[in-house]
């Protein structure tokens, strides 16, 4: 299911970079870094970083316009597949990654591409974020906005978010992982242009032919205005 074809200029502009202590983690407990595979790469955020430390990154997605948002790099093989047909050599990854996307995965297959394709030792780490934290008169209609305005307009995929990944599928012993939060400064338009690629925001315009953040922060904050806007990550990490 490609829901963000059409929002990846701005998804490239307004989506949250994680941070290098999450990258840190990962590397220090990956002793073989040869290979690494990056699905549902989007526009590459992950891929990049990996590809700064692994000899080859393949980063896989359904989004060809994601895609091309994508920063290119001589080892890294960007891909149009679903993540459980990488096409890769079996036993070949020391390192698979998943930010903000397995919950559109088919997980019983990617669970067996993933015991395909993973070296002996191989790290599997899923992660993503739920709702922002935003300063009080700011949080209020964010909240109305995800839970009231946009009920009905989510995909089902989107549970598993708001569970933080509990009820996904993970046939691994997990490893501890740190507690890390992706801290941002923004202006009130950046958040609104945020808030503006999430999925339901767009099937909420398809349908009702207007946009549920006008006025949103109407009378709040002013446009220059900088507020602290925060990212709580959950993650799940495992040895194959």
């Amino acid at each position: 299911m490609d829901l963000f074809s059409n929002l990846s200029v701005a998804y490239a502009s307004y989506r949250p970079l994680y941070p290098q202590t999450i990258y840190q983690e990962l590397f220090r407990l990956c002793p073989v870094k040869e290979a690494a595979y990056d699905a549902g790469t989007g526009n590459g955020q992950v891929a990049t970083v990996l590809a700064d430390v692994f000899d080859q990154v393949v980063a896989s997605d359904i989004s060809e316009n994601q895609m091309a948002q994508a920063v290119p790099k001589q080892n890294i093989v960007y891909q149009k597949s679903l993540a459980h047909e990488s096409g890769l050599k079996p036993k070949s990854q020391n390192l698979i990654t998943a930010a903000q996307a397995a919950h559109w995965f088919d997980m019983d297959l990617f669970w067996q591409e993933v015991n395909r394709i993973a070296a002996p030792g191989c790290i599997v780490a899923l992660w993503g974020y739920g709702l922002i934290k935003l300063p009080t008169a700011c949080q209020g209609p964010v909240d109305d906005l995800y839970f009231k305005i946009l009920q009905g307009y989510w995909e089902p995929e989107r549970s598993h978010i708001d569970t933080h990944y509990q009820d996904i599928k993970f046939p691994l012993n997990p490893i501890a992982f740190g507690n890390h939060t992706i801290h941002c400064a923004w202006q009130i338009q950046h958040l609104i242009g945020y808030l503006g690629t999430w999925s339901a925001v767009d099937t909420f315009k398809k349908k009702n032919g207007q946009d549920p953040l006008t006025g949103i922060f109407e009378g709040i904050a002013s446009t220059t205005e900088t507020i602290s806007v925060e990212f709580p990550l959950f993650f799940k990490v495992g040895m194959v």
